[in-house]
């Protein structure tokens, strides 16, 4: 486990993360610049895994809401984290012994680090989602019982709104309605656990795993092929598994809209190569969230749909899919922990509309393959 965070690790942790976003998360060099200025500023960040954080002490994840365009605009300082973290703090009236992520995807891989670089605190090796989910009571943290209030929303002219609902869902909803309201984006801070509940509660290494991705994807040098094998030890080696390699093809066609800063739509795929004649449908709500070939699917939420450019092996974000390119796309099982039962009530494929249950992409591999007797899991090269 990678232990002591530099500014030179700051790129592997941010390009690492876009491979578990799923397609959403968002991306900034604004933050990057901002997390290694920090770094350097007030020196390297501790990365700790919960046990190794004394009992009874308090955690305090944070990150960033909204929309990352609009902050490429809208510039934040880095401060703003900081301040949300301490007024969790005030009100509570509690010290945080470390900061923690709620998602590890895009974006706010980084907003942990740099929150832990101004405060001169650790980071939690943790987070609460193991990929981008669309809202803020999506997480681990949520189907453990863990409030998500207080919660402390700042814009970039550090207008603050504070939360205090009766319950996640409806914390959520004000969130998602406030941030609007302050512009399109906002630092926040929620979900103060103390030790033993976060140990419980947390996804482990995944703030690790982003920087190994990161690392090995550099070292392919945009070469697909290599890039598919380094995440394929990679996520063999971790909390998630075996990735399947569902097919290669080119978008014909690509439909979305946008709803209350909420991205909508499918795209289409033709196959290619050994996949010729297959046609194939990809479903995103932010994030992709249900692969099918015709009426099969083959993989769904929470289960993670990663879009590869198919030259250089880099993830393709939703923001970025445009028709007549080629692709590849991979499947990777989500952990053990956003498969329970109180996770799939608010991940599972009902949220998004579908009125079938989640089935893990093994078990849906593992059908195909005994109905065309291939190995799917085996099926790279």
């Amino acid at each position: 486990m990678k232990q002591t965070i530099t500014e030179h690790d700051v790129p592997q942790f941010a390009y690492g993360a876009r491979y578990l976003g799923a397609g959403g998360g968002g991306s900034s060099n604004v933050l990057e610049l901002l997390t290694k200025r920090a770094i350097r500023e007030y020196g390297p960040v501790q990365l700790q895994h919960p046990f190794e954080v004394k009992e009874g002490e308090w955690i305090i994840p944070v990150g960033i809401m909204g929309s990352t365009t609009i902050m490429n605009e809208k510039i934040p300082t880095g401060w703003e984290l900081l301040e949300v973290l301490q007024a969790v703090e005030k009100e509570k009236g509690i010290r945080a012994a470390a900061v923690a992520g709620i998602e590890i995807a895009g974006i706010n891989v980084l907003t942990p680090i740099l929150t832990a670089a101004l405060a001169r605190l650790p980071v939690m090796d943790c987070d609460g989602m193991g990929r981008a989910f669309t809202g803020i009571h999506m997480t681990t943290y949520h189907a453990f019982d863990i409030p998500l209030v207080p919660l402390v929303m700042m814009d970039e002219n550090r207008k603050s709104i504070w939360i205090r609902s009766y319950s996640n869902e409806e914390t959520e909803r004000i969130a998602r309605a406030s941030v609007m309201n302050m512009g399109g984006w906002a630092a926040i801070a929620c979900y103060a656990m103390k030790t033993e509940h976060i140990r419980e509660a947390s996804i482990y290494h995944t703030f690790s795993l982003a920087w190994r991705l990161g690392r090995g994807v550099k070292e392919a040098q945009e070469d697909i092929h290599q890039v598919v094998q380094v995440l394929m030890e990679e996520l063999s080696n971790s909390v998630y598994g075996i990735p399947h390699l569902v097919t290669k093809g080119k978008i014909v066609e690509l439909s979305c809209d946008m709803k209350k800063g909420q991205l909508s739509g499918s795209f289409f795929l033709e196959g290619r190569g050994e996949h010729t004649a297959e046609q194939w449908e990809i479903l995103f709500h932010n994030e992709y969230v249900l692969c099918k070939q015709e009426e099969n699917v083959r993989v769904m939420s929470p289960d993670l749909i990663c879009v590869l450019d198919a030259d250089t092996g880099h993830p393709i974000q939703i923001e970025e899919l445009e028709k007549n390119r080629n692709v590849w796309v991979l499947g990777i099982p989500s952990p053990p922990l956003v498969r329970t039962s109180k996770m799939l009530e608010v991940v599972g494929p009902e949220t998004y509309g579908h009125s079938f249950s989640f089935l893990p992409i093994e078990s849906l591999y593992k059908q195909a393959g005994e109905k065309r007797g291939v190995d799917h899991a085996a099926a790279w090269d």
